[in-house]
């Protein structure tokens, strides 16, 4: 892999995962790098080669920006040379907060209702229970 080549997949993994000043840290970083180690004799592909695929780099990059929410696979998968994405919501993220708050107002809910239910259910059970009680002790005494 070239030099651009390289450049130009961190610049697109990094595109709006990261604040841009911080792709543009981190692009300028391994420009100057290649730059570095073309002058101590190394071929591009040696270099890009050594620094391994750009886009688990952007990954890195990523999780070390604290955004954490979108990044690629370990081993992506290859479409038609094209990557894809996999979305990832960590503890942190906003929307697994709310859906936990959402879960949990839905299970109160749910148990009141539930307890709301057997309640209701001892209103007329109660009753019920002391007639046929009634019931029987006449039963019992008539049968004497």
């Amino acid at each position: 892999m070239t030099k651009n080549e390289f450049i130009s997949q961190l610049k697109e993994a990094l595109q709006g995962m990261v604040p841009a000043s911080q792709a543009e840290e981190n692009i300028r970083y391994y420009e100057n790098y290649f730059q570095e180690q073309k002058k101590n004799g190394k071929t591009e592909s040696e270099i890009s080669e050594e620094l391994g695929n750009p886009r688990l780099i952007a990954k890195s990059i990523i999780e070390a920006a604290g955004e954490g929410q979108v990044y690629y696979d370990e081993e992506p998968k290859q479409q038609e040379d094209s990557y894809t994405r996999t979305r990832v919501y960590t503890a942190d993220s906003r929307k697994v907060k709310w859906g936990c708050a959402i879960a949990a107002v839905i299970f109160i809910a749910v148990l009141v209702a539930v307890f709301h239910m057997i309640a209701a259910l001892f209103a007329f059970i109660g009753p019920v229970l002391a007639v046929v009680l009634i019931i029987y002790i006449i039963k019992e005494i008539m049968c004497r």
